[in-house]
């Protein structure tokens, strides 16, 4: 046998009737997977007959599925369509997930497994997928070999009824459906999944919708009135065909209309928005949009899988960038399926059909690729699901092998998990994967009709799986937001569901992390350890004319507050600085008066220099809660001074300035991949290097977003998770110390 990849005609449509072959009638073993009827040549006579063989694991065949589709609704009445599935592998040779590729695929018309490959055999086909054209008197008029026909194929079609026609042969009667459906279940082929702090939301592909659901399977909306269809509205009135890839930015809902070949975008309340695209392969076009990702910025990528290519919009759709084209090498596809964006912006692309997932720069440069074809571990076979993790690792829905597999960002291979089965914890085709801000792994098990949960490392949670009519069918994508909310793609009921999120792991004891903990027990605190998803942003060694205006501006711009650590000179020399920071609703804390290493001063100094800076953000008329000291030289006695002042004393979990410092580039991403919920993050706004850190302030704060973290002051952190009155110095009874990095 040969693979897809072998391409011709091997049949010349133009021989005349007389001297075409007969075609032999099916072996009388071959039965249908979707219909009670036999296959039998001789009861169509009088019809063309279009025989195709396939194998639901190639992507060739995927493709000539949705050739087929068109000319079974173009030649209605004329034309008898056949499907023979031979399995490439032994685990395909079963009735059940031949009858599961149909249904996935919507093929409506009779499908015979040919397991033992008899059919394959008689008619000398030796690769997948193989066209058949017998005419109205049962003889092969051609044959054609691969993807792509579509033209020629019906040229073939009209010409042979034509024929027909003329001498009286022909039989104007529409072929019957064979249909046999699914068990009604929750979901139907779920193709996508997406994650956040207390929502799913599934792509329920196989019932046209996208479900909006709790983490533990509740339904709480849906997108989509379940009917196929290409047409606007509010929640279960808008209408999708198959919708498959789902992503979110801010309060926006982005859904991949894939049989519509358009992008749609919905409001969280519900409400339609705007949609882009239209079937086709010119520029800005869309064929078969099976995946959606939004980066920071708000621009959309698209993978555009029949054209074999990704395309970049902007906010308001405008095509920005599209590349990639049908291929193998680096920077092209086949049939790409699914996206991811890790948080320093790079876009990793599911390429589908190579076996392989790419890793792409903003704009369209490669960088590396994850896997290769096959079973093994670290292999991959037909991957059609990617997200990432908090720390970077990339979660990839390893559809052809039943499993879902975790690589490093630098594309080594990390663990696995899954098999092919119905029993919690295995796959029947998984389609997709989530990862929602608590690290917890949803999958749209899409042969099974369910979504499962697994933490991070693969333990398994629990699943969804109703049997209500509100209940999913084949879900084709799974996403969740940062309100917690899930959102299913019900593909086969067109829609979207929405459920919500509860009960998935135990919530964390709240506690103090203390920074330097060896210096003193609890001398100065460097993080929250929380489930609430906060992180405090903090700026030292202002204000400066040089950059605290523009650290404002930034800030404004996002919304954002947070805690300015005042050196009392400089408050002094700038107090409109100091007072546009209180007017913005930020917070003013203590950073000493001169800025000096005070672990080199006598403890009266030490005590005159926190008494100094406290009295001068005073005089702005606020008293400042916390304290930190400079160059992080701490203490147990300068925490100690600070107490007596009632400031508390802080550290920090990470330094952007030094992130940046190690590396300009790449120095965001990585603090991104190690801050945590109730981190204390350290910035500065009165340093000479800081030109690089406020260029990059906009770059955290969207990532910071993307990971649904929401920066706030440090007071903010401390009131929502119960540390309002916390002191540090020895002065904080019941807290155990803990490092900082814990």
């Amino acid at each position: 046998m040969t693979d897809e990849r072998r391409r011709g005609l091997s049949i010349d449509p133009s021989i005349s009737p007389e001297r075409r072959a007969v075609a032999p009638d099916f072996p009388e073993q071959l039965e249908c997977v979707n219909a009670r009827s036999e296959l039998s040549l001789p009861a169509l006579r009088g019809r063309a007959v279009l025989v195709y063989f396939w194998s639901y694991d190639c992507v060739h065949c995927i493709n000539l599925l949705a050739e087929v589709r068109q000319l079974e609704n173009k030649y209605h009445d004329g034309l008898t369509i056949l499907g023979v599935h031979a399995p490439k592998y032994p685990v395909q040779q079963g009735d059940d997930p031949v009858l599961k590729a149909v249904n996935r695929n919507y093929v409506r018309h009779p499908v015979a497994n040919d397991a033992q490959w008899r059919a394959w055999q008689q008619y000398g086909v030796d690769a997948w997928p193989t066209t058949l054209l017998i005419d109205c008197e049962g003889n092969i008029a051609a044959r054609f070999v691969g993807e792509g026909w579509l033209r020629k194929i019906d040229d073939t079609i009209a010409a042979l009824l034509e024929d027909a026609a003329t001498r009286d042969l022909r039989v104007y009667e529409p072929a019957g459906a064979a249909f046999r459906t699914e068990p009604r279940m929750a979901l139907r082929f779920p193709a996508h999944a997406l994650a956040t702090a207390e929502r799913l939301y599934v792509s329920d592909t196989g019932h046209n919708r996208v479900l909006e659901c709790a983490h533990d399977g509740h339904v709480l909306r849906q997108f989509g009135s379940g009917n196929p269809g290409y047409w606007d509205g509010r929640l279960a009135d808008a209408g999708f065909n198959a919708p498959q890839g789902l992503a979110i930015s801010g309060d926006a809902l982005y859904v991949a209309d894939t049989g519509n070949g358009r992008i749609e975008q919905f409001s969280s309340g519900g409400s339609f928005r705007a949609a882009w695209g239209s079937p086709g392969s010119g520029p800005g076009q869309l064929s078969h949009p099976a995946g959606v990702a939004v980066d920071a910025k708000g621009d959309i990528y698209v993978a555009d899988s029949d054209n074999h290519r990704v395309l970049e919009f902007s906010s308001n759709g405008e095509l920005l960038v599209e590349w990639g084209s049908q291929g193998s090498a680096p920077g092209q596809f086949n049939r790409p399926t699914a996206l991811a964006i890790e948080p320093g912006g790079d876009l990793y692309v599911a390429d589908t059909g190579n076996d392989r997932v790419q890793r792409f720069r903003p704009g369209g440069q490669p960088t590396s690729i994850i896997g290769r074809s096959g079973r093994r571990r670290g292999h991959l076979r037909r991957p059609t699901g990617v997200a990432v993790q908090a720390n970077g690792n990339v979660v990839v829905a390893d559809s052809g092998n039943d499993r879902v597999q975790v690589f490093s960002a630098t594309a080594r291979f990390v663990r696995a998990w899954g098999k092919r089965g119905s029993r919690s914890g295995r796959f029947h085709t998984p389609r997709s994967v989530a990862v929602d801000p608590q690290g917890h792994v949803f999958v749209a098990d899409a042969g099974n009709n369910r979504l499962q949960v697994f933490t991070g490392s693969g333990v398994y949670l629990r699943e969804s799986r109703g049997r209500r009519r509100s209940a999913l069918t084949g879900p084709a994508g799974v996403a969740t937001d940062c309100g917690g909310h899930v959102h299913v793609v019900d593909g086969n009921h067109d829609r979207i569901a929405i459920l919500r999120a509860r009960n998935l792991s135990p919530p964390t004891r709240e506690r103090l992390n203390f920074f330097h903990s060896y210096v003193a027990s609890n001398a100065a605190i460097a993080s929250v350890r929380t489930d609430k998803r906060l992180v405090a942003l903090t700026f030292d060694d202002g204000p400066s004319e040089a950059f605290t205006p523009q650290v404002l501006d930034i800030l404004a711009a996002r919304g954002v507050h947070s805690t300015f650590f005042l050196v009392g000179k400089f408050a002094t020399q700038y107090p409109d600085l100091a007072r546009r920071e209180i007017a913005a609703g930020h917070e003013l804390a203590n950073h000493t008066y001169d800025h000096p290493r005070l672990t080199q001063l006598p403890v009266d100094q030490e005590t005159a220099e926190l008494a100094a800076g406290t009295q001068a953000i005073e005089r702005l008329g606020v008293r400042p809660r916390w304290f930190r000291p400079p160059y992080g030289l701490f203490s147990g006695q300068i925490s100690q001074i600070a107490d007596s002042l009632g400031e508390a004393t802080i550290g920090w979990h990470g330094t952007l300035d030094q992130f940046i410092l190690r590396d300009p580039i790449d120095g965001v991403p990585q603090m991104l991949r190690e801050v945590r919920p109730g981190a204390i993050i350290l910035a500065h706004d009165g340093q000479r290097y800081l030109e690089h850190a406020v260029e990059v302030l906009p770059g955290l704060l969207d990532g910071l977003n993307r990971l649904c973290l929401r920066p706030t002051t440090v007071g903010g952190l401390m009131h929502a998770t119960g540390f309002d009155g916390v002191r540090t110095g020895g002065q904080a009874p019941g807290v155990a110390p803990a490092p900082a990095d814990e």
